[in-house]
């Protein structure tokens, strides 16, 4: 599987709210000020990140770059290899996963040996 990027697919936190109701996920919101890129990982689950406010980018394992900016939606599946791109400025993010996540196993990124 890999990284799926869909452009101007939702309108505001509502629309993005509307979809993962849709779609029956969890939704999490986060708001990032600024981040370094990451490293190449990977997570257990789905997720599908709604970017509600800013732009950034994410990288698969080949090195594509995925630029998304608010309205788009990157779906990144369970153990794809990828890294988010550096936020140079305020991001808001809603992320859809298939079950409730507790804070300590909230996405966490795994190591690609791992994987």
């Amino acid at each position: 599987m890999s990284i799926r990027a869909e452009k101007s697919c939702f309108s505001g936190l509502n629309g993005a709210l509307e979809e993962v109701r849709r779609l029956g996920l969890w939704p999490n919101t986060i708001l990032v000020e600024k981040s370094p890129e990451a490293g190449l990982h990977w997570h257990a689950e789905d997720a599908h990140v709604y970017l509600v406010e800013g732009s950034m980018y994410y990288l698969d394992d080949a090195g594509n770059r995925y630029e998304i900016e608010a309205g788009d939606k990157i779906t990144v599946p369970a153990r794809t290899v990828h890294a988010e791109g550096e936020i140079k400025s305020r991001v808001i993010l809603l992320i859809g996963l298939p079950e409730p996540a507790t804070k300590s196993g909230f996405l966490v990124a795994r190591k690609i040996e791992d994987l």
